[in-house]
């Protein structure tokens, strides 16, 4: 039998064991939690990154589908469904048909008298539709010939000759101003490669125009409109507030110093919505460092909208005059993706939704502002009285918020508390917008073609590209057809003021329409 001292003993060893398999399970406790925490993360990110992928991408084009034309009847198959019953619209104007009308032809039946008591036939009613028939492009060869003359009784002395001149932007080369506005147009509006090109036009319009015929054809538009491209840049700097933003470009033939550079970039430019000139502006950069953006924006007074790109952070420092909105569709879309992730029944009230519907309160009160057509002024006043509390809810939500280190909310808010002050600069003038969803649409054309082309052949394709493309975006942004308008700059580039040839010149829309 036991002694007391050996039970006091054998109990103080199970309590010291306790002890040490409390500890034990604390710590198995802590890992678990740890590991739930991870994978609830991990599955928070998972579920983001799943609906990125599945969801609508703002950069998708119904152009780009195989199947575009399959899907479009499926979207056809469903709205009759909805409108069964009632009144069918028509997909096309009536109007405009009317104007291009060229002939009319009556179909008639083929009784002309009454069967039953031989009377004539009246109409008592009409059916109309309409047709487009397709005929294919024509071209005019025309054929030049230079003489030259001389004076029979004083060429044996002077040996002088008289030759004719005429104006040839291209020399030694079929290409013409049209042809020079087709190729822009089909290339840098429609996204067809040189390649495809060149059999287009030899199949189609029956012309031997080589790839490399057309690919010196735009080299040498681009330096003849080059003057335009740098007037732009000068008006630019004019612009109260200017958007910003930046596209990767892959380039497939690079100098031996940059072979192992991955990625190149195309900035594009333009000012605000209220500034009197109108223009997207592409630049190509070799690679993402700012020290062309600072030359380009050397001596600029005013605002700039853009990301948190560190760059941008870089250029302000070298510039104090200019003044950083960042964007409130980025911090926006963070919240979003966080919601994209979970389902519909767990969304509400939590943090992401109410940041969402914050935010998406201060876009509803600036699409009232543009419909209304307020002026700036107008705008600013409006901006003062109405924004302030929203923005304090959002900073007041900012700051309760307790976010799990790493988790998707704890990047969204850090990137909101980063950037929140550089967010409220819009309230300082009504030119400023607070977003950059404007250089992000000029960004979309671009990245749509590069999706076709992959790659630029060189720096100084990108380059011809870039000059190129704001132009043709620029012509667009102002109501211009790019053909005419490229076609009136090469017939005038030397004998007309380049002020008079930007696209945002007023009487070039009259006189090209």
């Amino acid at each position: 039998m036991k002694t007391e001292a050996q039970y006091i003993a054998e109990n103080t060893e199970l309590k010291e064991r306790n002890k040490k398999l409390e500890a034990e399970l604390f710590l198995a406790n802590s890992k678990l939690e740890e590991c739930n925490r991870i994978i609830q993360e991990l599955q928070e990110k998972l579920n983001i990154r799943t609906a990125k992928f599945f969801s609508p991408k703002t950069e998708t084009e119904t152009s780009m589908q195989i199947d575009e034309a399959e899907g479009i009847l499926e979207e056809e198959k469903k709205e009759r469904k909805t409108n069964r019953g009632r009144k069918q619209k028509r997909r096309y104007s009536v109007d405009e048909l009317e104007k291009k009308v060229s002939r009319i032809i009556y179909i008639d039946p083929d009784e002309k008298v009454c069967p039953t008591c031989g009377s004539e036939l009246v109409v008592v009613s009409e059916s109309v539709s309409y047709k487009v028939i397709y005929h294919s492009p024509r071209t005019e060869v025309i054929k030049y010939v230079t003489r030259s003359y001389k004076c029979k009784r004083c060429n044996s002395v002077d040996n002088r000759l008289y030759r004719g001149t005429r104006k040839d932007p291209f020399p030694k080369s079929l290409i013409t101003p049209s042809m020079a506005a087709f190729i822009v147009y089909t290339k840098f509006v429609l996204g067809v490669p040189f390649e495809r090109m060149e059999e287009y036009v030899m199949r189609e319009l029956g012309i031997p125009l080589s790839k490399q015929v057309i690919a010196h054809a735009m080299q040498t538009t681009s330096v003849l409109l080059f003057h335009i491209v740098e007037r732009m840049k000068k008006d630019l700097l004019s612009a109260p507030s200017i958007h910003v933003d930046e596209t990767s470009l892959v380039i497939s033939r690079k100098p031996e110093k940059d072979r192992d550079r991955k990625k190149s970039y195309m900035f594009v430019y333009l000012p605000s919505f209220y500034s009197p000139y109108q223009m997207a502006i592409y630049s190509f950069n070799s690679t993402r460092a700012i020290a062309k953006t600072k030359e380009m924006l050397s001596g600029y007074k005013g605002y700039l909208v853009c990301d948190d790109y560190s760059g941008y952070k870089s250029l302000i420092a070298s510039n104090p005059n200019i003044r950083r909105q960042y964007c409130f569709c980025h911090a926006r879309r963070r919240f979003a993706d966080i919601l994209k992730g979970m389902d519909r029944e767990k969304r509400r009230n939590t943090v992401s939704q109410k940041m969402v519907s914050y935010m998406d309160r201060l876009f509803e009160m600036e699409r009232e502002y543009r419909k209304e057509r307020l002026t700036p002024d107008e705008i600013l006043e409006r901006r003062k009285k109405e924004h302030p509390p929203i923005l304090e809810k959002i900073e007041k939500l900012m700051k309760e918020t307790q976010t799990s280190k790493g988790s998707s909310l704890d990047t969204a808010m850090n990137y909101l508390r980063d950037n929140f002050k550089c967010m409220k600069t819009y309230l300082e003038s009504g030119y400023v917008e607070i977003s950059n969803n404007a250089a992000e649409r000029c960004v979309k054309p671009f990245v749509v073609l590069r999706k076709v082309f992959q790659t630029c052949g060189s720096y100084s394709g990108a380059e011809i590209t870039g000059d190129i493309f704001s132009l043709v975006r620029s012509a667009i942004i102002n109501g211009l057809d790019p053909r005419k308008y490229f076609e009136y700059c090469l017939e005038h580039y030397d004998d007309t003021p380049v002020e008079e040839l930007v696209p945002y010149y007023k009487p070039l829309r009259e006189k090209l329409s």
